[in-house]
């Protein structure tokens, strides 16, 4: 199994990794909901630049992410 990699995702991308089994657009609607479920989660991504419309998520952004829900 491939590690991982920490880089700049576009969202939909890092959506389809985390639910692979789903449409795209369902993909990123249960990622939105996930990033939004844990205050502790969206304050640090909020701090990070991230306003909940990004088509791009930076590498710093995907690395939180990772941190607090773990690698997809």
């Amino acid at each position: 199994m491939k590690r991982f990699q920490i880089k700049e995702y576009k969202f939909g991308e890092l959506a389809q990794l985390y639910y692979p089994d789903r449409l795209a657009h369902t993909a990123v609607r249960l990622f939105r909901e996930e990033l939004s479920k844990t205050t502790r989660l969206s304050q640090m991504l909020k701090n990070a630049g991230y306003k909940g419309t990004e088509r791009i998520l930076s590498r710093n952004q995907v690395r939180i992410i990772v941190e607090c829900i773990g690698a997809p």
